[in-house]
């Protein structure tokens, strides 16, 4: 049986990461930038894979399991 391909938009991830912020840290269009950069940074280590035919989606590696526990991702 296959695992299901976990997927995620930058969109997305500017929401969940949102939640996240200390809105004194960053401005808006800064924090935008910082998370865009951090993307770049990650997808140069294959934990995004870029999806064909689509700009803004991006694959999630499998190998996070290996560092993360599903308790740890819910949280």
């Amino acid at each position: 049986m296959h695992a299901e391909r976990a997927v995620i938009a930058i969109d997305e991830i500017i929401e969940y990461l949102t939640t996240l912020r200390a809105s004194r840290e960053y401005g808006p269009r800064g924090f935008v930038k910082r998370v865009h950069a951090s993307i770049e940074k990650i997808k140069k280590h294959s934990i995004l894979q870029k999806i064909r035919g689509a700009e803004d989606r991006f694959e999630i590696s499998p190998t996070l399991k290996l560092l993360f526990s599903v308790e740890e991702i819910r949280h």
